[in-house]
Order: C-alpha cells, then structure tokens, then sequence
C-alpha cells in the first residue's frame, strides 16, 4: 500500500503539473509521451517489439496524432487512417514470411485506440477553449479514477458477487456499485470545488450538476468496460501487468485502461449535453 501511494502521489504532481499548463503546447506533449508509452507496453505484451518497421510505424503514427489541429483531423480522419493502414500493408508486403496478418491488425487498432482516446483530451480543449475543456477532462479522469478507488474499498468491505471471475477474479458487482457512488459524489465535488476556483479568479461558471449525476454511471461503467477489456488482454497474454513504470500500479496501460474508454465518451457527452457553461 505504500509503494502504491508514494507511485499516486508522484503521478498526481505529474499530473497537476501538465494539467496547470493545459493550454499550452505541454498537453500535447505530455499525451505524445503517455501514448508512445502505452503503444510501447501493448507492443510488447504481444510479442511484436522485436519487429523494428512495425513499432516504427505504430510509434510515428501515435506520435504523430496529438500534434494534428483538431479540425485537421476532423476533415482529414478517411485519409490519415487510410495512409496508416497503407503503410502497415507496406510492411507487410515487405515482411510477409516472417510476420503474421494479425500483427498489422492488432497494431492498426491499438494504435488508433491509445492515440485517439487520449488525443480527446487535447480536442476538448480545442473545441471549447481551456476552461470547459480542463473540466471536461477533469471529470474524465476523475470518473475513471476515483470509479476504480471506490470498487476497490467498497468491493474489499462488502465484496460478494464475482463481476467477471473468469477475466478479474478480484472484482465484484458490490464494488462496481460502490465505484459508481463514488464517482457519482468525487464529480459533485469537483464540480463544487472547480466553481469555487473561476469565482476566485473573477470569472462565472455553471456546472450541470443533474446532467453530471445522469452520466456518472455510464461513465463509471465505461472505466469498468476498459479496466475488463485490458484485464482480458492481460491474460491472452499471460502477463500480470503491462509494465512496472509504477510500482504498485504497473505500467502505463494498467493506469489509463479505463481512461481510453472514458475521455472519448466524455468528449461525445459534452457534444450534446454540456456539463459546464461559462456565464
């Protein structure tokens, strides 16, 4: 337990830190790094970093999709994934008696997963400007996280019912409802907390606070849908985590599954239901 907070409370600076400079060009960079980390740990649970053109290929690509504008992307998606999967096929081509179809496919997916779900942190900021976009990752990040906090204490007071023993032993349905009250009462505060915030520096902000707890529960099930999908990719592998860069929490991935299923859905949300307005 203490490894693990001493590796959240170095996380949390981290974060606070690129966080606090979330309008400038460091978000981009801070996701750039997080996705190439991630891409690097699924890469290498699947057995394909010792094939240099295809992580080559899968690093540029994933690099590469933070940096885009927003509406460059929007405009150009057909063409950036037709000239990634292209170039994999290239590859392929080139390699294709010592490296199986699966490989392409799994790294084609992988990557446009990480980078795209990640990278919508950085479209919410370019969409609507930093102050609703910070909150909106805020509350991304703090429905996955504090999601997961509260499965784990209210899954190892009250825990009965296994959620999915063949996949997370150690998961209960009594948890998962734990997590989402949790989650549910973590972003009331947050909402509270970030209204208190802009008041202080002179600016009027509203927070949906009924479209926050109408959505708090799909977003917590979004985070669970992640952590269960990485878990179940964990043990196709057999592997017990995707890496060690955190002691006591794994790599990377192990951190921000449930993260690549939530920030999009948060970004998606915020399309047609606003959680916040600047008065």
């Amino acid at each position: 337990m203490k490894e693990r907070l001493i590796s959240a409370s170095v996380g949390l600076a981290i974060l606070w830190g690129v966080l606090y400079l979330y309008d400038t060009v460091a978000l981009n960079v801070a996701i750039a790094v997080i996705s190439i980390m991630a891409m690097n740990e699924m890469l290498e649970a699947a057995g394909y970093m010792k094939n240099a053109p295809l992580w080559i290929a899968a690093f540029g690509f994933t690099v590469l999709i933070p940096f885009l504008g927003t509406s460059f992307i929007w405009n150009a998606l057909p063409m950036i994934c037709f000239g990634f999967a292209l170039l994999l096929f290239v590859i392929f081509l080139i390699r294709h008696e010592t490296m199986n179809i699966e490989a392409i496919g799994f790294t084609f997916f992988m990557s446009l997963l990480i980078s795209f779900s990640l990278s919508s942190s950085i479209y919410m900021r370019d969409r609507y400007g930093s102050t609703i976009g910070l909150f909106s990752v805020l509350v991304a990040l703090c429905a996955s996280w504090m999601s997961d906090t509260g499965a784990y204490f209210a899954g190892s007071m009250f825990g009965k019912h296994k959620l999915a023993p063949n996949i997370s032993p150690k998961k209960t349905i009594e948890g998962a409802i734990g997590g989402v009250f949790v989650a549910a009462a973590s972003l009331m505060m947050l909402g509270w907390v970030y209204t208190l915030y802009y008041a202080q520096m002179g600016q009027t902000v509203s927070v949906n606070y009924l479209m926050m707890l109408i959505w708090s529960p799909v977003l917590s099930a979004a985070g669970v849908f992640g952590d269960l999908s990485a878990s179940a990719i964990k043990r196709q592998f057999k592997i017990k985590d995707f890496g060690n860069i955190m002691p006591g929490h794994g790599g990377v991935l192990d951190r921000f599954d449930s993260v690549l299923f939530v920030m999009p859905l948060t970004y998606i949300i915020s399309l047609y239901y606003p959680l916040i307005t600047v008065l």
